[in-house]
């Protein structure tokens, strides 16, 4: 299969903040080490396998013809079971503004305070500096909240970051409480069959931190580094400004 990624993104994209993030396909060409050029500090903290979606030219229906009538069967009773355990009906909450996402926050840690997450520092952060930080990402659409709600308490959730037309899994958890109604697929079985109705994203990434659930979900995997691009320009035509 195409790689989705290798069509959106250029091994050296251009600087345009003081401190920029991409994610690209790893085709051996970038550094591991602090690299320099074109007025930048170039580096590279990840690299690895990981799994993708790849939304483009085809829809949630055609994408799900992928699995196996038994595994089909499976997604469509954990999806079923936890509307009927919900009283017929699936709350499932988007959040992607400034102000939607300081509700999306409440819940993220309501629900992760209960979860194994938690324990091994891969919890939704809870610091103020993290709120106000997802909060001006919100303001550039680089972020989305979605939850999954039982008798309006939220009993999972899932953060994510938007990069061009690339959506990445970032920190999810589900309360245990109701881990017998599978909230977590269902959480992602709901929030891949939305994703596949915007037309601006053609890739899901899974993130780093993936779970067996790729085994069922993705349809194409690769190598991919995350890259950090400082502009060493920038404080030379700040002072220059200033003086």
């Amino acid at each position: 299969m195409a790689n989705p990624i290798a069509n959106s993104r250029s091994s050296k994209p251009p600087v345009l903040k003081p401190v920029t993030y991409r994610q690209m396909r790893d085709n051996g060409t970038l550094p591991n080490t602090l690299s320099f050029g074109r007025g930048t500090i170039r580096y590279v903290p990840y690299r690895g396998k990981r799994y993708f979606i790849d939304l483009s030219g085809r829809s949630f229906d055609t994408y799900f013809k992928k699995f196996s009538t038994k595994t089909k069967n499976t997604l469509r009773r954990k999806v079923r079971r936890f509307r009927e355990f919900s009283g017929g009906t699936i709350d499932l909450r988007v959040y992607a503004s400034s102000e939607e996402i300081i509700e999306f926050r409440q819940h993220a840690i309501a629900v992760s305070l209960l979860t194994y997450q938690r324990q091994i520092g891969m919890a939704f952060p809870e610091d103020e500096a993290f709120e106000r930080h997802i909060i001006e990402e919100a303001k550039e659409g680089r972020v989305r909240g979605f939850v999954l709600m039982h008798d309006n308490r939220p009993v999972a959730y899932a953060f994510c970051r938007v990069h061009a037309d690339i959506i990445t899994y970032a920190i999810l958890g589900h309360d245990p409480t109701f881990g017998r109604y599978s909230p977590g697929t269902v959480l992602l079985l709901l929030v891949i069959e939305r994703i596949f109705l915007e037309d601006k994203i053609r890739t899901f990434d899974f993130g780093r931190y993936g779970t067996r659930l790729q085994a069922f979900f993705f349809n194409w995997k690769g190598q991919l580094s995350e890259g950090r691009f400082r502009d060493t320009l920038c404080r030379t035509r700040g002072r220059a400004a200033k003086g």
